[in-house]
């Protein structure tokens, strides 16, 4: 305990070093090690006054929060670090003098200054008061308020907007689809190797795509003016826009002069063909003869004429399939028969290898030439437009701030700018890219130019992050660049004689158990420590702050699934992604429920306590959402996935192509077997090929086959759901050409209780989406026509990704990639690893038109298979190692994101490991002899019960945990705090109201709440509710049996107050009538059996008593029963000389309606209510089921007995017991 101590004393001064707000700092933040704390530590002690460094007892003020910028990576962790301050502002605003000391002492700020009280507890309003406050933002919303700030000087429209990544592809497809008609031979060159419209997979190369990616490379392609001339300037080539023929062959010239090409090289294949020493050879392959297989083509190869020789053979004699050089030419024996066969073998070698070089160039220049060519519209149009439109993009926002900035001719910018910033902190500067640190030292570079002057007013900058987790390299993330700026800082506030704090590094997790800690120092060794580590390859160890808590690693190999049998082939195969999702689905609910003596190894769990991680979002087992909502267990799915590919708008989408061409029958279909429609599979085959008598209309042929929308037009009004989907789907298309697609979806999803349907079906999470979509739908109106067509067609190339936020009191299991969880905690994290192929590096290279760069650079890549110059595929290389560094702290940042429990389960395709799954159990295997921790192996036959398999399967690989010693806790999720804090008692007044305040009432008394038994229709009786906010989310349509149930007993209760005086002759004729009147929308027959039943029910001699003349309907009943004021209204009553007959109509079954002990206690009541009048008459009640027309009957005994009951429980005693 000691030890653990002093490790967190040891890791609070280093926290406390890097928060002195007199020093610049680069700090190296450990996953866990308080790195949020660390900023707010010293955003607080930069707004404290500090003590004057030459006048003893005096202070200096702190620095005024509008001098202060914080950037920081993401808009989350930008309102997180505002929460936390304010928070903690307002937190010393209300502490006593000795609590407020003692946090101010925590924070190693002096205190001998009792003033130091009042100015902490002043920072509040200060801040709030400030007309900026502390600027805590996003490096984009910083760039883009100066972009609005200095637009003159940025030569930027000052109310610019964002365009969207949407709107940016659709620019560059429509300028890409104007060229290519124009450019057949560039469509020739690409046509083999690329698609030339959006790929389904992400398998495919498309040229929108690599459009788009050049369009995010202006800082390296400032190529552009085609038509320019050597020696000309900008002035002379303002030229019309040039031919299509001369564009494509303007860029191959680039490419030849970028490669050392000429147009001699273009002959390449005579030359291929025209081999030196022809004759030499022919004799030598005569005497060598079939020696190697090979020789005999090779001379047949030879003895053809030239123009009739085939490349392809004469290369695979010297090159491999993969086009690399063969390493051995010839066998002994031909040497010893032909000796000149050595020499023209490596002769031919040597130039065929420089031929290939150049043909490979050649490919390399044609292939770039023709992207450049019909790319080129593609963003001179999403230039244009942006230029028009005034837009910008978020590459637009950083290259157009480091320009501003760099910019010398508006020097007076960066004065306007130093003049009112004095301290820069930075968080997470692992994941800046080189562009970004252009910006901040553009900022900065006058911070440190003078020394302090006599006033003491200081500048510092403050940098915070973690090389070992940087992972957004395809964003263009430079993790090295975190320690070259940090010397370059370093050199440059030491000269100016300012203060700077070497090596501070925070390495101790405040987060993670020693188990998972220990997992990690011994996991990020030799080959798995590149990329974690600096560049002498030794990885800091992590200490845990929680060195006593318990913790656990556990490695899940993938499954090797057994071959499938004969007699098994109509059953689903099992698969490892199905047999894994199963294992986690039983896990998951062992530790769900409540643990078991026998359990006693399995913590129980939260839902909110486990995080579900996959490297990729195509890595997730699809069927383990669905099974864990199968199982009642709640999930939010954090992984982003496009718009268009949720089911609830796959439902809307179809409707709206329903709407668009009714007779598209899938379509339509779709529309009505989705929650829209409400139909089913059965409700389409009845529909479509059967009639109304429910014969095939194939075999009888009276009616030909129709579209189902024909088919409903004519038959709706056979069934209510039917009538229901048709009223819904005609209503809309008579709208579809005069509304707007905004206006269609809002009123399918409003006045039709579309949303409502939708919520019934998907739950409450479906909200989000059907939102987002209507957003979406604005927007489109915003920027095109609207029409429903262009709509349709617009969001099938959508591209939008929506994922939800996982909010910290939603109790779920989360399910995320491990980029989005990077930040994130929990107790039990399950990373699940797929084998998957190994990675390749992407992006462009960059290949100068000149050595010096002077005409630019263009995009090279290795299209078509072509093998890359000799430099570049030195870049390559390096290229790959940057790849497979990173992969290494993608997985430093999952096992890093438990508090407890890390479980790593794989899952392949494949009989190889997953490589994260491999690795892991070697580290496991390197574990199990430390003595602090205990080592299970086991395989899947003798594992625990909660981790075997429904099925049999033969599995080499096995389990390995490790833990901590002893009793795992009752529960994860909720820790102790390592330190607890001392706080003051609070003030006697806290929670007590003023005198001025007015104060809650007290509690009526039951007397003064009626209950209204008829209100109570489905539950005990209960006070009224409060009324429903009109924001609140729309209930779920009700289920069409009981939708139906609820309206057959308005029918038949409205029915019963005026049949009982018609004579029974004429019950049913009158019966009828209403209903043709009141009920159109129900069929025929359900009218006539109503009718006839109605008047077998009032002919019942059980009920003759209620139904005589004289009897009443709706009667009101008010009074007092068993101390409680009851206000309701009977159904039906009648008061006799011979007894009192009283009835309520109740919807529903008797079978089912029996059950709810609402309705005796309903009955009891009024039974009280009646007898206190009519004292000595007999009472009877009765239930009348509309569903069933059937009859309860109730006695006096009976609803005396289910008074007792309830007022014994209401706390009431009767009057006269």
């Amino acid at each position: 305990m000691t030890e653990n101590l002093e490790i967190i004393v040891q890791a609070s001064h280093a926290q406390a070093r890097a928060s002195d707000p007199n020093v610049s700092a680069f700090v190296a933040a450990s996953a866990g090690s308080g790195k949020t704390k660390l900023l707010i530590d010293r955003l607080l002690r930069l707004m404290l006054p500090q003590p004057h460094p030459e006048k003893a007892g005096e202070m200096i003020a702190g620095a005024d929060p509008s001098t202060i910028l914080c950037l920081t990576y993401t808009k989350a962790a930008a309102a997180e670090m505002q929460n936390r301050l304010r928070s903690k502002l307002a937190e010393w605003f209300g502490l006593s003098d000795e609590a407020l000391l003692q946090a101010l002492e925590a924070l190693e700020v002096p205190v001998e200054n009792k003033q130091i009280l009042s100015d902490a507890r002043d920072l509040l309003c200060k801040v709030l008061e400030s007309p900026i406050g502390v600027r805590i933002e996003t490096i984009h919303a910083f760039c883009e308020s100066l972009l609005r700030r200095f637009p003159l000087e940025a030569a930027t429209d000052p109310n610019f907007s964002l365009i969207d990544d949407q709107e940016k592809r659709s620019f560059l497809e429509k300028g890409i689809d104007v060229v290519l008609p124009e450019q057949k031979e560039a469509i020739d060159v690409l046509s083999p190797q690329i698609l030339f419209t959006p790929p389904a997979d992400q398998k495919s190369i498309s040229l929108i795509g690599m459009t788009e990616a050049l369009a995010g490379e202006q800082e390296e392609f400032t190529l552009w003016n085609p038509q320019q001339k050597q020696g000309q300037t900008d002035e002379q080539n303002l030229e019309p826009e040039p031919k299509p023929k001369e564009i494509f062959d303007y860029c191959k010239k680039l490419y030849f002069q970028a490669l050392d090409l000429s147009e001699e090289d273009e002959n390449w294949k005579e030359k291929w063909r025209s081999v030196p020493h022809e004759a030499e050879w022919i004799e030598t392959l005569k005497i060598v003869g079939a020696i190697d297989k090979n020789r005999p083509e090779m001379l047949t190869w030879l003895l053809k004429p030239v123009a009739e020789r085939d490349i392809e053979t004469w290369k695979t004699f010297f090159f491999t399939t993969q086009g690399d050089p063969r390493k051995k030419l010839s066998k002994v024996d031909e040497v010893k028969k032909a000796p000149a066969l050595e020499g023209l073998l490596k002769d031919e070698a040597e130039r065929l290898e420089k031929l290939k070089e150049v043909q490979d160039k050649l490919a390399l220049a044609e292939f770039g030439a023709a992207f450049l060519t019909l790319s080129r519209g593609g963003l001179l149009t999403l230039d244009r437009q942006k230029h028009f439109a005034g837009q910008l993009d978020y590459d637009d926002l950083i290259r157009r701030t480091k320009t501003l900035l760099e910019n010398m001719d508006v020097a007076w910018v960066r004065y306007k700018l130093d003049g009112g910033l004095n301290h820069l902190l930075l968080d997470e500067v692992q994941d800046n890219a080189l562009i970004q640190w252009k910006i901040i030292k553009a900022l900065t570079s006058e911070f440190f130019v003078q020394k302090e002057d006599e006033t003491h007013i200081h500048r510092t900058i403050f940098a915070v992050g973690d090389r070992k987790q940087s992972i957004y390299g395809f964003q263009g993330a430079q993790p090295k660049e975190f320690a070259k700026t940090q010397a370059e800082y370093a050199k440059v506030v030491k000269d100016a004689k300012a203060k700077w704090a070497e090596n501070v590094a925070l390495n101790v997790s405040f987060r993670t158990t020693k188990p998972v800690l220990s997992f990690v120092n011994t996991h990020f060794q030799g080959k798995m420590a590149k990329g974690v580590s600096e560049d002498s390859n030794i990885f800091p160890e992590h200490f845990s702050a929680r060195k006593e808590s318990w913790g656990r690693v556990e490695v899940w190999p993938a499954i090797e699934v057994p071959a499938v049998e004969e007699e098994d082939v109509h059953k689903a195969p099992e698969t490892s992604a199905r047999l894994l999702e199963k294992r986690l689905c039983d896990v998951l609910q062992s530790h769900f429920r409540k643990r078991t003596n026998a359990e006693r190894k399995q913590p129980h769990l939260d839902y909110k306590d486990v995080l579900i991680l996959v490297q990729k979002r195509s890595h997730l087992p699809k069927g383990l959402m669905s099974r864990l909502k199968k199982m009642g267990i709640p999930i939010v799915n954090c992984i982003g996935s496009k718009l268009i590919e949720t089911p609830q708008l796959i439902d809307m989408m179809k409707l709206c192509e329903a709407l668009l061409l009714p007779s598209d029958d899938f379509a339509f279909a779709c529309f009505l077997t989705s929650p829209l429609g409400g139909l089913k599979d059965e409700d389409l085959i009845e529909l479509r090929l059967k009639d109304v008598e429910g014969k095939a209309l194939l075999k009888t042929a009276k009616m030909p086959l129709t579209g189902l929308w024909e088919a409903l037009k004519k038959r709706f009004a056979e069934k209510p759901k039917w009538q229901k989907a048709y009223e819904m789907f005609a209503g809309l298309l008579k709208r579809v050409d005069y509304d707007t697609p905004f206006q269609i979806l809002s009123q399918a999803l409003g006045a039709y209780g579309g949303r409502a349907k939708m919520i019934s079906r998907f739950g409450k999470e479906t909200e989000e989406p059907l939102d987002h979509l209507l957003e979406v739908a604005l927007e489109y109106e915003s920027l095109f026509p609207p029409s429903l067509q262009g709509f349709v067609s617009w969001m099938a190339e959508n591209e939008t990704t929506m994922k939800r936020q996982a909010g910290d009191g939603e109790n779920a299991v989360r399910f995320m990639t491990v980029h989005g969880a990077k930040g994130l905690q929990a107790p039990l994290v399950i990373v699940l690893c797929k084998k998957g192929k190994a990675l390749q590096p992407k992006g462009f290279y960059w290949l100068p038109i000149k050595k010096d760069d002077s005409k630019g650079k263009l995009p090279l890549d290795a299209w078509g298979g072509a093998k890359l110059p000799t430099d570049y595929a030195a870049q390559q290389k390096v290229r790959q190692d940057a790849l497979e560094e990173e992969e290494n702290r993608l997985f430093y940042v999952a096992a890093t994101r438990p508090a407890d429990w890390l479980i790593i389960a794989g899952w392949t395709n494949s009989k190889d490991q997953p490589a994260w799954v491999e690795e892991a159990k070697k580290t496991l295997e390197k574990m199990k002899n430390q003595p602090e921790f205990s080592f299970e192996e086991f395989s899947y036959e003798d594992c625990p019960s909660h981790l075997q398999l429904p099925v049999q399967v033969e599995q080499k690989e096995k389990f390995l945990r490790i833990e901590s010693k002893g009793d795992c806790p009752e529960r994860l999720g909720k820790q102790k705090e390592i330190i607890e804090k001392a706080v003051a008692p609070m003030p006697d007044w806290v929670g007590k109201a003023q005198g001025w305040q007015a104060v809650m009432p007290k509690k009526e008394d039951r007397l003064a709440r009626p209950l209204r038994p008829s209100q109570s229709e489905d539950g005990a009786l209960e006070d009224l509710p409060s009324a429903s906010s009109p924001l609140a989310p729309a209930k779920p349509a009700l289920p069409s049996r009981k939708q139906r149930a609820a309206q057959k007993g308005k029918i038949i209760h409205r029915l019963l107050e005026f049949l009982p005086e018609i004579d029974a002759d004429k019950r049913v004729f009158v019966a009828q009538g209403w209903l043709d009147r009141n009920a159109k929308e129900w069929i025929v027959q359900d009218k006539k059996k109503i009718a006839s039943d109605l008047n077998v029910l009032l002919q019942k001699p059980v009920l003759a008593p209620l139904f005589e003349k004289g009897s009443r309907a709706e009667q009101p009943l008010t009074g007092i029963a068993s101390g409680q004021v009851v206000n309701g209204i009977v159904d039906r009553l009648n008061i006799t000389e011979k007894g009192i007959y009283l009835a309520d109509y109740k919807t529903g079954s008797k079978f089912i309606g029996e059950r709810s002990p609402a309705y005796r206690l309903q009955m009891a009541l009024y039974a009280q209510l009646l007898k206190e009048i009519y004292l000595d008459l007999p009472l009877k009640a009765y239930l009348i089921w509309t569903e069933t027309l059937e009859v309860t009957e109730l006695n006096e005994q009976d609803l005396s007995k289910i008074l007792r009951e309830w007022s014994a429980k209401q706390g009431v005693k009767e009057e006269n017991s």
